[in-house]
């Protein structure tokens, strides 16, 4: 065993001296032709993972970055002037270098007494920090450091960026006792074993022209963006067998999920005992727990696993909540899964590609009741699940009476998402004018229904009456624009636990002169912003991605215009547009207005929703008919004209 550790190290060290040398022949990397249009260019991006066991048996890995980038103008200097390496999970860095290349072939090498390191409380560990010096325009930035690492089970590599790649490679080696699974997540180029010798298993991936990624609107965000997911998926010392799988997941979550310390099993009975109301069937038992929790404690990320901690500080991990929610229902008796997935707009679960990385956050589900809950999300309640975490599949961990003794079951489910009914944001609008008809007089009401509740329901547990006012002003805004305020108020707060699922709304009532202009003898009203002003997709660029909506949602807008006397209006069919998406012989993207008119009173009706998180790239053009179809009718204005 020393032998093959000794051989081990010997082959690690040489791969780091190996990549030590500069690259010199920099014919390899011409500019692309695309260059001239973008910030900076990588020219060369280098990604290395060595894998070994230290003289203590303990598994590392010395992860090592090459880049070599060229900076076509200030931005791309600006984008390069500081290098940062984190110092997460991190036992030592065995290396950094850096120089610059100018134009005229004068090298600038880093000076090592400026390396700081700058602790960080949001991250683990904090950063290894370094200014780039005497780089300019046309010239080449290089550097490459090594940092040791505690050996990582699951990986996620990102290798696209907000610039082009020109060449990227990935290499990853490995004891030969140990197997890696990879996928490209979002390419269909793949990870392949090549050079095993009897001490080492080498794979490696060679990608050319990656261009920089560019967000769309409607569309997965990061989740986009072309990565390597690595998995350890075979250790042959322990036997031929398929390891780190969903079961052994799902078990690791059971028995974290029930990781509890005496202190927090104290303050969990304390909190039961001060809030359970025994007269209440268990459900709603449950329902009042979660209230009274979600409006004192939050998470946040790389804080305490511990209960006790998050009583103490307010805050703590999404494993704490998780313990706390999993002890909460086992108390009342109610029959429970835990459930782990993904935020997708980060990275989404893959079935089919076993990583526990995919499993960052959790939620509880309740098959008698087929609901969900959200643990660790403070604007959710029973029912209701952070829209991130829906349209998308996760591990579902049930506990399994065996004999004497509990064992958790885990299979594969989707979380599907809500109705977009479920999800409304509606306007009631009542409009007059003044006199000399210079003045939009409106009474407005946004009413908001689930999610579009959610968030300002459960921001006033955490917000001043001042806070709150001004929160209360912004929304009002959205339909005023610059007019005078001149009351606002919330109607309906609804944020107990037993009214959550009522609409929040709001009452506001303002002047503008904005929305009436003059041509002529004509009365011009802007009546199109009355709704305010909305998304649109009016560039004509190939779409790069298929759409992906955060969730599903609604809008129905009802207005109500009193015709000042004397006046008609010329246009009322301008008010009247309809587009829609029929996919499976249903709508799944609508949007429709209609008029009638009653004596004096000109009544608008507006339904707008969107009822289906993923569609094909393919059919985009019709998707981006019913965006702008909200967007084209923000801008009608109606003409009023005196009648003779």
């Amino acid at each position: 065993m020393k032998n093959v550790l000794f051989i081990s190290l010997l082959l690690s060290v040489f791969c780091v001296k190996a990549q030590s040398d500069w690259v010199e022949n920099r014919s390899a990397y011409p500019v692309a032709v695309s260059e001239e249009n973008v910030a900076l260019s990588y020219l060369s991006y280098t990604v290395h993972y060595d894998y070994k066991y230290n003289q203590e048996g303990r598994f590392i890995c010395d992860v090592t970055y090459h880049v070599i980038a060229r900076a076509n103008n200030d931005d791309g200097l600006e984008s390069m002037n500081r290098i940062y390496i984190s110092l997460n999970n991190v036992i030592d860095v065995l290396d950094i270098k850096s120089r610059v290349i100018t134009k005229e072939g004068k090298t600038v090498e880093l000076d090592q007494s400026n390396i700081k390191e700058v602790e960080d409380e949001q991250t683990k560990g904090g950063y290894r920090i370094f200014a780039v010096e005497g780089a300019e325009i046309g010239g080449e930035i290089e550097y490459r450091y090594t940092k040791r690492v505690y050996g990582s089970t699951f990986i996620n590599e990102r290798i696209q960026f907000q610039f082009p790649v020109q060449r990227l490679e990935f290499t990853l080696t490995c004891p030969e006792n140990l197997e890696y699974e990879f996928k490209v997540v979002n390419d269909e180029i793949v990870v392949n074993q090549i050079d095993t010798t009897d001490t080492r298993n080498r794979y490696q991936v060679v990608m050319t022209d990656i261009p920089a990624y560019t967000a769309e609107p409607f569309s997965g965000l990061d989740a986009n963006k072309k990565r390597i997911d690595f998995r350890l998926a075979y250790n042959s010392a322990a036997g031929k067998k398929r390891i780190n799988t969903y079961a052994d997941a799902g078990k690791r979550i059971y028995e974290n999920a029930h990781d509890l310390s005496k202190e927090d099993q104290k303050v969990i009975d304390n909190f039961i005992k001060e809030h359970d109301d025994n007269d209440l069937e268990p459900i709603n038992r449950l329902k009042k727990l979660e209230h009274e929790l979600k409006q004192k404690f939050y998470m946040e990320d790389n804080s305490s696993d511990k209960v006790a901690d998050l009583f103490s500080n307010g805050f703590a991990s999404k494993k704490a909540f998780l313990k706390l929610f999993v002890a909460i229902v086992e108390y009342l008796k109610i029959d429970f899964e835990i459930v782990a997935t993904s935020d997708r707009s980060n990275s989404k679960f893959e079935s089919d590609f076993t990583s526990w990385n995919y499993l960052d956050d959790f939620l509880i589900y309740f098959p008698s009741e087929n609901k969900f809950l959200s643990v660790h999300d403070y604007r959710q309640r029973y029912g209701s699940v952070t829209p991130n975490n829906t349209a998308i599949s996760g591990i579902f961990i049930r506990p399994e009476p065996v004999q004497d003794f509990v064992y958790p079951v885990t299979r594969l489910s989707s979380i599907p998402a809500t109705s977009y009914k479920a999800n409304m944001n509606n306007l009631d609008i009542k409009v007059s004018f003044d006199d000399d008809i210079s003045k939009a007089i409106v009474k407005a009401k946004r009413i908001y229904i689930g999610n579009e509740a959610n968030y300002y329901k459960s921001a006033l547990f955490w917000m001043d009456e001042e806070q709150s006012n001004e929160l209360l002003k912004d929304l009002a805004k959205f339909l005023a624009g610059d007019g005078d305020i001149l009351n606002v108020e919330l109607s309906e707060a609804n944020n107990s636990v037993v009214s959550w699922d009522e609409p929040y709304i709001i009452d506001c009532y303002f002047e503008n002169e904005h929305f009436i202009e003059y041509a002529g003898n004509s009365v011009l009203f802007k009546v199109g912003e009355l709704i305010g002003l909305q998304s649109e997709l009016y560039k004509d660029e190939e779409r790069k991605f298929e759409v992906e909506n955060t969730h599903n949602r609604g809008y129905l807008r009802e207005i109500t215009i009193k015709i000042p006397e004397g006046y008609g209006i010329e246009n009322l069919n301008d008010l009247v547009l309809n587009e829609k998406v029929v996919d499976q012989g249903k709508p799944v993207y609508l949007f429709e207005s209609s008029y009638e008119m009653e004596k004096d009173q000109l009544k608008i009706r507006i339904d707008e929703y969107y009822d289906k998180i993923f569609f094909p790239k393919s059919r985009f053009e019709e998707f981006r008919k019913v965006i702008n179809a909200a967007a084209d009718w923000n801008k009608v204005t109606l003409v009023l004209k005196e009648i003779n």
